[in-house]
């Protein structure tokens, strides 16, 4: 299975002219390890993805899926830090008695992504055996200015920013979200930002942990949560009550809303920014003059007092940790 599907692969690579897209790949697929011409600062990311863990396969349709997603978590990283994804590399644990089919499959799906971010597939491995599908990406790329976005430069005072919309991911949502790296690069492009994240595990656990690398707290705005058409018609489908959170008075949070705060795998960026500069870059969008390609919300904003809060008709009051927990 593997001489022919590497055979395959380095075809339809070459079809593509995946190598192309690329200037800093001296040497792509067709040998024992590629050669790629690396910054001073390479960023490197990876992902797993497991049958039975990460997804279900019901039909070979959701094998391109898998492909396609198994790419875009690693390029919703690479937006996160700031830096532009360049090449990949592909290994893939596929079952004996289908091991082409899913191998091919799954690359397809890969490679149409990879040709839209310009992001050249240099190589891997592949081994079969009797379970189910597992795959892993590797990407690397450069920075798009001097310094990495980190989690831990959020300052008191900062603007929590958020792009797209939030929760609902198991409405088919998590196999076909667009992983923000033209937003974050058009972005980096004009303004300062002081820490950012992608949301993966939940917006109220991921912005924990910006909250706990930079040392401060933050306060989300209930109202400015831009909740997902995905979300509503979870929320509507379900026969789950308002949830109460918080402190002993109490605070309803409408179902709808918990998923936006709680459902992982959005894979939207969560940034903080100088106030001033939140408010003429959302002036920009707002006004068409800055088409990043999504919305973009102002939820919240850092505190010097540790901890997470959300305000809605109710008044202030603490959040509950809650989300994906690996």
């Amino acid at each position: 299975m593997e001489s022919e599907y590497i055979a395959w692969l380095t075809a339809e690579t070459q079809r593509r002219q995946q190598a192309a897209h690329v200037p800093t790949v001296p040497l792509g697929i067709g040998d024992d390890a590629a050669i790629i011409s690396t910054s001073s600062q390479t960023v490197c990311c990876a992902d797993l993805l497991a049958e039975g863990t990460h997804f279900l396969l019901r039909d070979s349709a959701d094998l391109m899926h898998v492909g396609r997603k198994a790419l875009a978590v690693n390029l919703s990283d690479m937006a996160a830090m700031g830096a532009k994804p360049e090449t990949a590399l592909l290994s893939l644990l596929v079952n004996r008695e289908v091991g082409f089919q899913q191998a091919q499959s799954v690359t397809l799906g890969l490679l149409d992504l990879a040709d839209e971010f310009h992001v050249a597939l240099v190589g891997g491995d592949t081994c079969s055996w009797t379970g189910g599908l597992v795959v892993n990406v590797a990407v690397h790329g450069t920075l798009l200015t001097s310094r990495p976005l980190l989690r831990c430069g959020a300052r008191a005072g900062d603007a929590l920013l958020v792009t797209g919309s939030l929760g609902g991911s198991i409405q088919q949502q998590h196999w076909a979200f667009t992983p923000r790296c033209r937003a974050i690069d058009l972005i980096l492009q004009r303004f300062h930002v002081h820490a950012a994240t992608d949301i993966s595990d939940g917006l109220v656990r991921d912005l924990g942990h910006v909250a706990d690398a930079s040392s401060v707290g933050a306060v989300l705005f209930s109202e400015r949560i831009p909740v997902s058409h995905a979300a509503i018609k979870l929320a509507a489908e379900s026969a789950s009550n308002p949830a109460e959170f918080g402190d002993s008075d109490g605070i309803e949070i409408a179902p709808a809303l918990r998923h936006a705060l709680y459902d992982g795998e959005d894979f939207e960026l969560l940034l903080t920014m100088p106030p001033d500069s939140a408010r003429q870059l959302l002036d920009l969008v707002q006004n068409g003059e800055l088409d990043l390609g999504c919305p973009l919300s102002l939820i919240g904003e850092i505190t010097g007092d540790q901890g997470l809060y959300i305000t809605t008709s109710s008044g202030k009051r603490p959040l509950i940790m809650g989300g994906y927990q690996h």
